[in-house]
């Protein structure tokens, strides 16, 4: 799956329960992390084959990366639950499709795939396609229920304005004109319009509020 995937599983998880903004972050490193071992790919594909699916797809490096993690935030229990089940999601759909995860290295060299039970055909066309829907139709529903998208991993601030330009069209009008919304004034807190928001401001402020800071 790509990497994207696997972070929009662990936005999945993360958000089943409520947490703090550090947590949600640190949850998508821990859905993301084991494709570290993939880039190899930089230099050459038959490094990418070796190296790919090998140390960073283990129990062990899942357990390391969600103990460190857990040392910066508060609820350390919830939080390492969290951590862990993101790891192992993104292992877990790793290990379909693939040409084996060696998911209890190094005490166990066996490696899990799916391969030999279900055909390439099926994984990549069928059951990759499924979860992918499943993990953007979530995204979509945190979006409607809880007012986040990933993007916060970046900037919350940022997040809370991609949320107000998909979410207030349908839900609020300007108070100015009346149209749809598609902004929220970070100083009065109303919303406005594309055409009642002021143009060349680093923040966004409805043309009133940037009137009254002249």
């Amino acid at each position: 799956m790509s990497p994207l995937d696997h972070l929009l599983i662990a936005w999945l998880i993360v958000n089943l329960v409520e947490t703090d903004v550090r947590t949600r972050r640190f949850a998508l490193v821990a859905g993301a992390i084991s494709d570290i071992d993939g880039f190899p790919i930089l230099f050459s594909n038959d490094l990418f084959r070796a190296y790919h699916h090998t140390f960073a797809h283990t129990l062990v490096f899942g357990i390391m990366v969600s103990a460190i993690l857990c040392a910066f935030v508060k609820k350390k229990a919830l939080a390492f639950s969290l951590f862990l089940s993101s790891f192992i999601a993104h292992v877990c759909t790793d290990i379909i499709g693939s040409w084996g995860v060696p998911l209890f290295a190094p005490f166990i060299s066996t490696s899990f795939s799916t391969s030999p039970y279900l055909s390439l055909d099926v994984a990549y066309g069928v059951v990759y396609p499924a979860i992918e829907i499943f993990a953007w139709s979530a995204a979509v529903a945190i979006l409607l229920m809880k007012r986040r998208t990933p993007i916060e991993f970046l900037s919350k601030k940022w997040d809370g304005r991609v949320v107000n330009f998909l979410i207030l069209p349908f839900t609020a009008k300007c108070h100015i004109c009346g149209r749809r919304a598609f902004f929220r004034c970070e100083t009065c807190t109303r919303e406005a319009c594309n055409a009642h928001v002021a143009k060349g401001s680093k923040r966004i402020i409805c043309v009133g509020c940037a009137g009254e800071n002249r």
